[in-house]
């Protein structure tokens, strides 16, 4: 266990990107192979491990990578990456498997909505996760996939149960160009569909007269508008106080989600609150710590 932590270290302190540059097929070749039939040692998994793995693995902690800006190096955030593998909390039930993980999870939701400006229950009033307000998943896909989960339910109470009946009523209007993946993958997974109705932009936020003439024209169809606090694009925040004006004065029952994966920096910092004024305001958010505060993935 000391060697394969060493082993780590090394590697996000080496300068180089990769420790050797082989082609998609030979590394196919080498690493994909048939069911082993012959047992190995430890020792024999680790070498096989650092000779033929990790010198194919990308280090995003070299000064010459700028691919992401998620590298997950922060030392106390590595730290509670690795406690978390060797402690093994399973949050599947919190009375004995995670007594003190699930509220650890608790207190990290609250701190994340009072960052954006929602308000919190007193501490005695949370009695289950359901008295939170929000939940860790995977990443910002499953988040994004979350939120559609819930304004579909908000669009048509009871769908869980019953099933989608009415998918021309679940289109989610999008920024043309910029809106992430997540949301069209989203509809599919939840059966609404892949429809997506993109609004043309000006300078990467919505073109407000464009916005505001689809949801007039094709408000029916629509259950939510997804706003960008920091799209993974051109990381552009999107005018959020304006957004939720103008569609609430058009439709207060349209869902708003903001995607912040990105803009929850803005929340730390007094110089850059501003950029997500009107957050709050919206129906449901989803960041992505691992993005912005060296979080380790998962």
């Amino acid at each position: 266990m000391h060697r394969a932590v060493d082993i780590g270290l090394q590697f996000k302190a080496r300068p180089e990107i990769f420790g050797r540059r082989s082609t998609a097929r030979e590394i196919r070749d080498l690493l994909v192979t048939e069911l082993p039939a012959q047992s190995m040692t430890g020792e024999e998994v680790l070498a096989e491990f650092v000779n033929h793995v990790l010198p194919l693995c990308k280090n995003e902690a070299s000064p010459r990578f700028m691919g992401f800006g998620d590298t997950g190096d922060d030392q106390l955030a590595l730290m509670g990456s690795a406690l978390a593998v060797l402690t093994q909390q399973n949050m599947i039930n919190q009375s004995f498997d995670s007594p003190s993980a699930t509220f650890v999870e608790i207190a990290v939701l609250r701190w994340l909505r009072d960052l954006l400006g929602y308000a919190n229950p007193p501490v005695d009033a949370v009695h289950t996760v359901w008295d939170v307000g929000g939940m860790v998943t995977p990443g910002g896909t499953t988040s994004n996939t979350v939120a559609m989960m819930l304004d579909r339910e908000a669009k048509a109470p009871g769908t869980m149960q019953t099933g989608v009946t009415n998918p021309g009523r679940m289109a989610v209007v999008v920024p043309k160009g910029i809106g992430h993946y997540s949301v069209k993958a989203a509809l599919t997974w939840i059966g609404c569909g892949a429809q997506v109705i993109e609004v043309p932009t000006q300078g990467f936020r919505y073109d407000r007269n464009e916005l505001a003439r689809i949801l007039r024209e094709d408000g029916d169809r629509v259950m939510a508008v997804v706003a960008y606090a920091g799209d993974s694009r051109t990381q552009t925040v999107e005018d959020l106080r304006a957004v939720h004006d103008l569609v609430r004065a058009v439709d207060p029952s349209i869902w708003l989600h903001a995607d912040a994966c990105w803009g929850l920096l803005a929340a730390f910092s007094p110089n850059l609150r501003a950029k997500i004024d009107g957050i709050a305001e919206f129906d449901s958010v989803t960041v992505d710590p691992h993005k912005i505060m060296a979080v380790p993935y998962g």
